[in-house]
């Protein structure tokens, strides 16, 4: 027996409207956690998690990141923080740097 609500799920169930299926839940990124954000986010660029920089004291000299990687990472943090602080690129690219020097990995291949 079809409803009005068949086809108006927006896409959430199977085709058979038996089970659910949705996105993995994302933590908003806000002014307090935007550093730790970033941090996931380039560790996962090089393959690491924060368990792999736990166990390295050296982390942030030993491991390297290519060129291409970093450049990703500038392309994805700049927007980012201009978004979340709500200030110019020039003043987001300060941010950024401040950000690299004082977490970020040192090693660039």
């Amino acid at each position: 027996m079809a409803t009005y609500l068949d086809g108006m799920d927006g896409g959430k169930h199977n085709s058979d409207n038996t089970e659910a299926v949705s996105k993995p839940k994302t933590k908003k990124i806000t002014r307090e956690n935007i550093a730790s954000h970033l941090l996931d986010y380039q560790l996962t660029l090089i393959g690491k998690t924060r368990v792999d920089m736990i166990d390295n004291d050296t982390w942030r000299i030993d491991w390297k990141m290519a060129i291409e990687k970093h450049e990703q990472f500038y392309n994805y943090a700049i927007p980012l923080i201009q978004k979340i602080f709500r200030c110019n690129r020039r003043k987001a690219v300060d941010t950024f740097l401040w950000f690299k020097n004082t977490f970020g990995i040192k090693g660039i291949e």
